[in-house]
């Protein structure tokens, strides 16, 4: 794993990221990206997965957000076989943005177990981002923090 970063800027997404520079990314929607870790060849060359989606909040406001994080976090549990959490956070980022994060696992057959954070991010009355980040439950350890730090170090951009 890389443990250089490297600077990568979306203007139309309006985010500003540091990412290992060994990873790759794509542009899956016009309102999403996705960056792919190296593959691992020991686990049939999984490769873990962090992306971001720009969407507009069905609201605003501190009671709202509160709300809005609640019912995410229980449609994750409802609707992941296996689920269960392993942390949540909430704070403001440098950008002024509300986080939620929630970190769980699942698993969808047995033997395959994912490790996954998943954080909303409110930044004004137009502009909400969605993270996802999987990895394999075995590669965990390794990318669970890359991901938070990534998390952590995102910059939401003013628009054009």
């Amino acid at each position: 794993m890389a443990t250089n970063q490297a600077s990568f800027a979306h203007p139309e997404l309006m985010l500003s990221l540091l990412v290992p520079d060994d990873w790759a990314v794509e542009q899956v929607a016009p309102n999403q990206i996705r960056f792919y870790a190296p593959a691992v060849p020991d686990l049939d060359d999984y490769q873990p997965t962090m992306s971001f989606t720009l969407g507009e909040p069905e609201g605003t406001g501190a009671a709202w957000f509160e709300e809005f994080v609640t019912r995410a976090r229980n449609q994750l549990e409802a609707g992941y076989e296996g689920f269960r959490l392993l942390g949540t956070d909430l704070y403001t980022n440098s950008s002024f943005a509300d986080v939620a994060v929630t970190t769980y696992e699942w698993e969808p057959q047995p033997g395959m177990a994912f490790a996954q954070l998943q954080a909303l991010l409110a930044v004004d009355a137009t502009r909400m981002y969605l993270v996802n980040a999987a990895t394999r439950v075995e590669l965990a350890d390794r990318y669970l923090p890359v991901f938070e730090q990534v998390l952590r170090d995102l910059r939401v951009l003013p628009p054009r």
